[in-house]
């Protein structure tokens, strides 16, 4: 893997990771608290960026790794980063609940089987 691949992934499962960080520590309270929505998104934001820079770095990585969820990563990082549509928190939190901590394990073992 190449060093800056492996760097993106690192970032990517650094910031899907504090995602579910800032899940767990607001609880069913996020969705009124401003500033935690707002450290949710970004966190999103930052980890579908690292993956979008990836798949635009390295189509290698990107083909070799199809069972990533590329498509829906980026275009939630699009949607966050460029306010196409309102977000929907709700949304947002159940994708993070229901979808980041087997994305997180997919990135380990890939982090974990490169050189």
């Amino acid at each position: 893997m190449r060093p800056k691949s492996r760097q993106r992934l690192v970032d990517a499962r650094r910031y899907a990771s504090r995602a579910l960080g800032v899940l767990e520590r607001f609880g069913e309270g996020l969705a009124q608290d401003v500033d935690a929505c707002m450290a949710l998104e970004r966190a999103v934001e930052v980890m579908g960026e690292a993956m979008r820079a990836l798949s635009q770095d390295d189509p290698e990585f990107h083909a070799a790794h199809r069972d990533l969820p590329w498509r829906e990563t980026i275009r939630l990082r699009t949607k966050l980063a460029h306010g196409y549509t309102k977000v929907e928190i709700d949304y947002l939190i159940e994708i993070v609940h229901e979808e980041f901590p087997a994305f997180i394990a997919k990135l380990d073992t890939i982090l974990g089987d490169a050189p």
